[in-house]
């Protein structure tokens, strides 16, 4: 099992201005929108290197509260692009720790989803093809 790179920040954003943090981060920044899988909420995938790197996902949830009432405030998550997935299940099951799995269709990854000892929500990122999950 190994880490490549940290992948992606996720930032909780009110419905409200969602709009102006798109425009923030691409006309200011230079971040360039692209391809987003679907999801039950509003948000935007942010593209750096010429649009081939998802390095910031705005999302809008369906109350605001919610956002805040999480234990990182509106830093919704942090991403590690992973290889070796049967090894980390089997590591974070033998440590007894939480996780919830997701494959979504259309999406090119398999994501665990973990806390921290802080309660920090940590993404754990695989490649589908790279993991034999076609």
């Amino acid at each position: 099992m190994t880490v490549t790179a940290i992948d992606h920040v996720n930032l909780s954003v009110p419905s409200a201005r969602l709009p102006e943090m798109l425009r923030f981060y691409t006309g200011i920044v230079g971040l360039v929108e692209g391809e987003r899988p679907h999801f039950n909420f509003p948000g935007h995938w942010l593209y750096a290197d010429g649009g081939r790197l998802a390095v910031l996902h705005l999302a809008s949830y369906s109350e605001d509260e919610l956002a805040l009432a999480q234990p990182t405030g509106r830093f919704n998550h942090l991403c590690f692009r992973m290889t070796g997935l049967a090894a980390l299940k089997g590591r974070l099951d033998a440590a007894g720790l939480q996780y919830r799995e997701q494959r979504r269709e259309g999406n090119p990854v398999i994501q665990l989803f973990v806390r921290d000892p802080a309660g920090v929500m940590v993404e754990l990122s695989f490649d589908r093809k790279a993991e034999g999950d076609v």
